[in-house]
């Protein structure tokens, strides 16, 4: 007895810690954007998939729906990641197209049909053994195209040997763990059923601790060092290059784009991602980031000067920032003062003057 309590302990802490996951990445950005929301779908579905087999395991008399409703969430969450993937890809940065959206809803309107005119209760052995298998084969075919999306952009990566890109490290932190979740129920087929569940939450443990942990940790272990040439970049190359990329950031503005990264630039400018980071340490002595955030913060501290009715937080999205607390913690360590208490000293400077 007490065995099985704990193994039920260990294989619904997984689900536990994926929820919490989802809590945090719902309420940790308060801009969010189409990617954000297809992230928050896709690891809820996990949740419903994983927590329902954890409970039908250790009782197999569950109700019916309850179980159509973990093999439903099973047949979503194929489309779900493919359209996640697919919006992170640099070329899709203006939308999804409908077409793509269309996939998603299509597997939703089939769940619903299923679950009006042929639900599990009254159709059990098709389920069993029909219908289930043909879940597995969608979403097999879905994480195989999903496969397909990120491959030709990580061959270049591995074979020009450039750092990863934001939207990379997202991609292959979502892509790798769902491959890794759908082998342990296919391996948990083969011996028990409850391994697909405490793997899964082993994984989900995994992955929840990095959330916590921070984006910038996940990044630094994902992302190698940068290899410069041996030679430092010639002056006259460096200064030509440097006036190209001010006017970049100060006449088109550049810096206000919220998803605006370095390989996007580097394509710009025509220039590998390693010249272009190799340029912006160099040159101006800072990393990318740094860089862009220098512009930022300047823009922000010409709208917190002016006499406009712009909210502090209207300011951090208006210069770039994807989020209210980025902008306070960036515009903190680069001016030593907060957004509103720089915005209340500007004032009482213009009104002494």
């Amino acid at each position: 007895m007490l065995s099985n309590q704990l193994l039920f302990f260990f294989s619904a802490l997984g689900v536990f810690h994926g929820l919490l996951l989802w809590a945090y990445l719902l309420v940790a950005s308060e801009k969010k954007k189409p990617t954000d929301y297809l992230l928050l779908t896709v690891l809820l579905l996990f949740c419903l998939r994983v927590g329902v087999s954890c409970v039908y395991f250790f009782e197999p008399r569950l109700a019916p729906h309850w179980i159509q409703l973990g093999l439903s969430a099973n047949f979503l969450i194929g489309p779900a990641l493919w359209l996640y993937v697919l919006g992170l890809l640099p070329e899709r940065r203006g939308g999804l197209p409908p077409t793509a959206w269309a996939h998603l809803g299509v597997a939703l309107l089939i769940v619903i049909l299923l679950a009006i005119f042929y639900p599990f209760a009254a159709h059990f052995s098709s389920w069993d053994f029909h219908l289930r298998y043909l879940i597995h084969t969608h979403l097999t075919i879905y994480l195989l195209a999903t496969a397909y999306l990120l491959w030709p952009s990580f061959w270049q990566r591995w074979r020009s040997e450039t750092p990863w890109q934001p939207w990379q490290w997202r991609a292959v932190l979502v892509f790798l763990p769902s491959v890794a979740i759908c082998a342990c129920f296919v391996l948990s087929l083969y011996t028990s059923y409850i391994l697909g569940p405490v793997l899964t939450s082993l994984i989900f443990y995994l992955l929840a601790l990095g959330g916590f942990w921070g984006r910038e940790h996940w990044r630094s272990l994902l992302q190698p060092g940068v290899k410069y040439a041996a030679s430092p970049m010639p002056a006259e190359e460096a200064r030509v290059l440097l006036s190209q990329l001010h006017r970049l950031m100060e006449e088109e503005k550049l810096y206000r784009d919220g998803e605006l990264q370095l390989e996007n630039l580097a394509r710009q400018m025509k220039l590998s991602n390693n010249r272009l980071s190799q340029l912006v340490n160099e040159s101006a002595g800072k990393n990318f980031s740094s860089f862009v955030n220098g512009y930022r913060i300047e823009a922000a501290k010409r709208l917190l000067r002016s006499k406009a009715a712009l909210t502090v937080e209207a300011v951090a999205y208006e210069v770039g920032f994807s989020s209210k607390s980025a902008f306070y913690a960036t515009f903190k360590k680069m001016t030593g003062q907060t957004p509103s208490a720089f915005r209340k000293s500007s004032q009482n400077t213009f009104e002494d003057s």
